[in-house]
């Protein structure tokens, strides 16, 4: 998912369940910061205090520059960034490559969300691991059939995505010249072209490109090892085509996400302010079934009302600096601890909890010792 979904979409389900404005805000500005902190960057105060920055995203090139420094192949930065915050196992399977096989709202899905309700309330980052949480969830409605490690069951048949159903043929051109771009980008003439090709088709959703991220999308693929009932065969002659519509899946992953904000809306405040949900579904239904760019989206969602009334308030942007230039106010400040309380503190607490609760908790926990 994108801007649209992990922030605006963010923001406009947890003020319908009743968090109060400002602490939405957090939740969902977290929720879009895990795909902007790329760096593994720190900051130290001169009076020894540190401010340990960790990545819960790469960009582009970064994760095939990293791809060769995996330790004797453990692909490291593969399992400590994109296994916990965007391809949470499913934890189904006979193998431990199916068993990493991100999975729609599974099982550890649900257990993390119920966790991080519990912790959140007790601790000074609970609202940004709420909103780490609700990215990782989400995007289980989007990356489901792929994970988040190099692998052969990632792979697609080469020539088989084909978008369906789009009913504005420039926006067609746009997705198919998206795709093209998406591909050269990576292994036409790059240094690391062995790399690029190795993990665009393999690690993630890559070989298919930002499709599974576009909400109005109906498309269809075919793996290059077939699924049937959620197993993983060897290649076979029959044609087996993944038919996705990411409308339904979108929409799925709102509706289940908005009744995790108001479980912590009712426990955190006297009396929440909450729209009920279906009287603004057919609302969201028709945000997400837009055919347009990302900020062509993300203006639907800030033109979404409740009687009259903007449920995202015209002041609410996102800026992906803004976070990240706190970390400037760190070695600056009077004396370290004068930071603790910034968010962008409190967020990388919260993604250093978040990371070892997946990798040493939970997924243990269901038989996966991926880190």
């Amino acid at each position: 998912m994108q801007l649209d979904m992990h922030f605006y979409g963010t923001y406009a389900l947890a003020r319908a369940a009743g968090i109060h404005k400002e602490d939405a805000y957090t939740v969902a500005y977290a929720a879009q910061y895990v795909d902007d902190s790329t760096q593994q960057d720190s900051k130290q105060h001169e009076d020894g205090g540190l401010l340990y920055g960790i990545a819960t995203s790469h960009k582009g090139g970064q994760c095939i520059l990293n791809h060769h420094k995996d330790v004797h192949g453990a692909r490291e930065e593969q399992r400590r960034v994109w296994v916990p915050f965007h391809f949470l196992p499913g934890a189904q399977g006979s193998d431990f490559e199916e068993q990493l096989l991100c999975r729609k709202n599974s099982k550890p899905a649900q257990e993390m969300m119920q966790n991080h309700l519990l912790i959140a309330p007790q601790k000074a980052y609970g609202l940004e691991l709420l909103g780490i949480a609700a990215h990782v969830y989400m995007d289980t409605f989007s990356h489901f059939g792929f994970s988040g490690v190099s692998s052969s069951l990632n792979r697609i048949k080469d020539g088989s995505i084909e978008p369906l159903e789009v009913e504005n043929p420039k926006m067609g051109d746009y997705i198919i010249s998206k795709l093209g771009r998406f591909i050269k980008r990576f292994k036409a003439g790059s240094i690391v072209s062995f790399f690029a090709e190795e993990t665009t088709g393999s690690l993630g959703h890559g070989a298919v490109a930002t499709f599974p991220d576009r909400p109005y999308l109906k498309w269809s693929f075919e793996y290059e090892y077939p699924r049937e009932n959620d197993a993983v065969h060897l290649p076979i002659e029959a044609e087996q085509i993944e038919v996705r519509d990411n409308k339904e899946h979108f929409f799925e992953g709102c509706d289940l996400l908005y009744n995790y904000f108001k479980t912590f809306a009712a426990e955190k405040y006297d009396e929440p302010d909450v729209i009920p949900f279906e009287e603004l579904a057919d609302s969201i239904k028709s945000i997400i079934a837009k055919e347009d760019d990302c900020d062509g989206r993300i203006d639907q969602w800030r033109s979404l009302t409740w009687n009259t009334a903007p449920v995202i308030e015209p002041d609410i942007r996102y800026n992906k600096s803004h976070w990240e230039n706190q970390k400037y106010d760190f070695d600056d400040s009077e004396e370290s601890k004068d930071n603790i309380s910034s968010h962008v503190y409190k967020f990388h607490q919260a993604a250093a909890y978040h990371r070892y609760y997946i990798l040493k908790d939970l997924l243990p926990a269901h038989g996966i010792a991926v880190y």
